[in-house]
């Protein structure tokens, strides 16, 4: 294959150029919440990628519910029961294998896609603001066997907490569908569509007096943009 042309086809056809390798940024949507994520594409050929993953979601308990005191005319919803919030890391390696190629410029390339990777949980205390003593509002960290809910203002600020961060690591997998459809072949626009499977060394305490899972299985949809580098 000469360098920079991967085919030649066929008279008023297009030439397809071949790329060394690709950077995609993202958006997910998952059935647990929403990130973003960035992939380093390496082009082994034509059809194949290796890809290196790095994504940063969270990841909410199923029964997480958002209420608001509606007693007080300034409060903030907040999550009844939740104790923690749970954001994740991802570093994984990946391998796209293309099955159906994009033939024509306004075509679309379908490829399979699976995955494995290390997971880096983030587990951060909940602080509410609460009306402890009567006409003021203190910031405290939640516990629902102790905070009355209608003495709960609402939810305190997201920076609160920060500091008491706990790591919770773990593994990762996913396999889906990838499809390609830019009409301009240097650039990158896909859409990708798949099932992850992430486990955590223990439980991870989300809710209280509810069970919480160390394994979880979620459905996802990534919208990527990027560029094919010569």
């Amino acid at each position: 294959m000469l360098d920079g042309i991967s085919q030649v086809q066929p008279k008023g056809e297009d030439v397809k150029l071949y790329y060394r390798s690709s950077n995609a940024y993202g958006l997910t949507f998952h059935t647990q919440g929403w990130g973003v994520s960035y992939k380093k594409q390496v082009h082994l050929s034509y059809k194949l990628k290796r890809i290196y993953n790095f994504e940063f979601q969270n990841l909410k308990h199923p029964k997480q519910e958002k209420v608001v005191n509606t007693f007080y005319d300034d409060s903030r919803g907040y999550f009844y029961g939740k104790i923690n919030s749970l954001t994740r890391l991802r570093f994984g390696l990946s391998q796209q294998r293309a099955f159906a190629q994009k033939e024509i410029k306004k075509g679309v390339q379908l490829a399979w896609i699976y995955g494995l990777g290390l997971n880096l949980g983030f587990l951060k205390p909940s602080y509410i603001e609460y009306y402890g003593d009567p006409g003021t509002a203190n910031v405290v960290r939640y516990d629902p066997a102790v905070h009355l809910p209608g003495l709960i203002r609402g939810r305190a600020g997201f920076f609160k907490g920060l500091d008491e961060l706990e790591l919770v690591p773990g593994f990762y997998g996913k396999f889906g569908m990838n499809f390609e459809y830019s009409p301009y072949d240097e650039r990158l626009k896909s859409m990708e569509v798949g099932v992850a499977f992430d486990v955590f060394y223990k439980e991870v305490p989300l809710m209280y007096d509810i069970q919480n899972n160390q394994y979880w299985i979620t459905l996802y949809l990534m919208l990527e943009i990027g560029k094919k580098i010569e």
